[in-house]
């Protein structure tokens, strides 16, 4: 079976970085591209985000737009929990001194992130993160409920 393969950041930066990167690991770094997830355009098959959506403003567009693009399945890692959606805007105090850059820190309800996959034809299943075993893991000094959501379109 052939697998083609296309990695995004909305980050030249961080698209230069992978492209170095890459060839070391047999991938193609003509696979990277500087895009933001809701100009993403088109179908494939699978799509994977990882720890991308609990640090931008809200899910709801990016999400919407990768169930739109999944032709068959979605797998996410995100801060999830059964407690109301926190959004937080805060310092990021472990950069290097005098960099003064301020990150989106958020937890999203499982049940409403169901909700709008249900909305897109999609059933999703959350699935516990092994490495934390479901329990809260401090990022930039702030705690993250990590958990996959695994989204399978509807027959």
């Amino acid at each position: 079976m052939k697998l083609h393969y296309t990695g995004i950041d909305a980050a030249p930066s961080l698209i230069r970085i992978g492209q170095e990167e890459m060839p070391r690991w047999g991938c193609s770094k003509e696979s990277l591209i500087c895009t933001r997830i809701e100009d993403l355009q088109g179908v494939v098959d699978h799509v994977i985000c990882l720890n991308v959506l609990s640090n931008i403003e809200n899910f709801h567009r990016p999400l919407e737009r990768l169930l739109m693009i999944a032709g068959k399945t979605l797998i996410l890692r995100e801060s999830i929990w059964d407690l109301p959606s926190q959004y937080c805007y805060v310092q990021d105090t472990f950069l290097d001194n005098g960099v003064n850059l301020h990150v989106h820190v958020n937890t999203y309800n499982s049940g409403e992130i169901q909700l709008l996959a249900k909305r897109m034809g999609f059933v999703a299943t959350p699935l516990m993160d092994e490495r934390t075993q479901g329990k809260a893991e401090l990022v930039i000094g702030h705690p993250h409920h990590w958990s996959f959501m695994v989204f399978k379109k509807s027959k």
